[in-house]
């Protein structure tokens, strides 16, 4: 039976029970104010309820399966008053992840949905090479981890960065980037959709 598969699998039922632990873990630091905390509080939600439903499969003896939109490319953008932007999700394609067919890359997408819950219980962060020696037996290389993050953060309509996994420890410039010439015209806003304004001609 598939459902057999699912249960008796170690390592999906391990990634299984940690996310349920960090689910009814109470959030720490509730009086402090953070500017993503509204966006930090969504991804929270979205990641629970996606556990939840992958749990109620299983409980129906239902084959669990992911609904992830497809990597985007050209023909998934628009250009709009000359700035670029993706069509609107219900034009997306979507890619079907079977458990019984992608069993490794399922568990190991749980496994880092665990991880990126307790990151945002926590405000910390982390970066892909971390990752990686967090489970090396699992993930067997870096790029397996960049791969099921990007899954994840297509999941969940986000950005690595809003789930606190970045690329390394250290870097030049952090947070919220704005970019203004002399005479006051903004060219790089990160805050805005697309991250950068137009150039005047």
């Amino acid at each position: 039976m598939e459902s057999n598969k699912t249960a008796h699998n170690p390592s999906f039922s391990s990634a299984i029970v940690l996310l349920r632990r960090k689910i009814r873990r109470e959030t720490k630091d509730q009086n402090v104010v953070l500017p993503h905390k509204q966006s930090r509080s969504k991804l929270l939600t979205k990641i629970e309820k996606l556990i939840l439903t992958v749990v109620e499969d299983i409980s129906f003896s239902k084959e669990p399966k992911l609904q992830v939109p497809r990597r985007s490319t050209w023909v998934d953008c628009n250009i709009v008053n000359r700035k670029l932007s993706l069509k609107d999700k219900s034009q997306l394609k979507y890619q079907e992840i079977l458990y019984t067919k992608n069993t490794k890359r399922m568990t190991v997408i749980f496994n880092l949905l665990a991880k990126v819950h307790n990151l945002l219980q926590n405000r910390t962060s982390v970066t892909y090479r971390e990752l990686y020696y967090q489970h090396t037996d699992l993930y067997e290389s870096q790029n397996t981890v960049k791969t099921a993050i990007l899954d994840i953060c297509h999941l969940l309509n986000t950005s690595p960065w809003d789930l606190r996994v970045f690329s390394t420890s250290k870097g030049l410039i952090a947070g919220p980037l704005l970019i203004k010439l002399g005479d006051n015209e903004t060219i790089i806003n990160c805050l805005s959709k697309g991250g950068m304004s137009s150039f005047k001609t």
